[in-house]
């Protein structure tokens, strides 16, 4: 976020007084009143903190005398982290609550594909069974794995679930759209088609 813009957004989480117009009358407007949620995606930082807190714990057996040596995934994000991923000291220091989510496993991307309400591969059978195309979506839960799991490398969360169903879609929308198909089952020969045209597209 550029400076220009954090510095004027403290005006508004100080709880400051503005004048404004609205349908030709002005108005008080005090930011007091509000409450500001922030939200922000800093994807590096996650895996930083992670490398960075991880300790080992050594179990010593009078009997084996063996180490077992495990990884901490535990992190502890902190005011100076924002700062030095380039947000400014006052912007922060406006906020008197800050956490932190955990990444998506890939079983929590298949989950969600399976039950979201707003899941893209829902959007997809919905679009299918549509009175006027009638087009039955056929999706194995292997298939649904390899969707997840593909998204889990891609790095960004539930979006690359948004972004790998919508290259799928553009490759066989316009057989749909047509009345070509009467089936459409997902196989690794169709997501790779997708996604090899994706790349080559840029």
């Amino acid at each position: 976020m550029k400076l220009a813009v954090q510095h004027e957004l403290l005006s508004y989480l100080s709880g400051a007084k503005f004048e404004l117009e609205y349908e030709g009358k002005k108005i008080t407007f005090d930011t007091s009143k509000i409450t500001f949620v922030a939200l922000g995606a800093f994807n590096d930082l996650r895996e930083r903190k992670i490398k960075e807190n991880e300790k080992t714990t050594q179990n010593v057996g009078f009997i084996t005398g063996n180490r077992e040596e495990k990884k901490d995934r535990r992190y502890t994000i902190t005011q100076k982290d924002y700062v030095d991923a380039g947000l400014q000291r006052e912007l922060i220091g406006r906020f008197s609550l800050l956490t932190s989510t955990q990444a998506l496993t890939p079983d929590k991307l298949e989950q969600i594909l399976n039950e979201s309400e707003i899941s893209p591969l829902r959007s997809l059978h919905k679009l299918c069974k549509l009175p006027k195309f009638n087009v039955e979506l056929k999706c194995s839960p292997e298939m649904v794995a390899e969707i997840a799991q593909l998204a889990y490398n891609d790095g960004f969360g539930a979006r690359s679930l948004q972004t790998i169903l919508n290259n799928l879609k553009n490759v066989v929308l316009g057989q749909i759209l047509s009345g070509q198909l009467s089936e459409l089952e997902i196989t690794n020969e169709l997501l790779n088609k997708s996604r090899d045209i994706a790349v080559r597209s840029y």
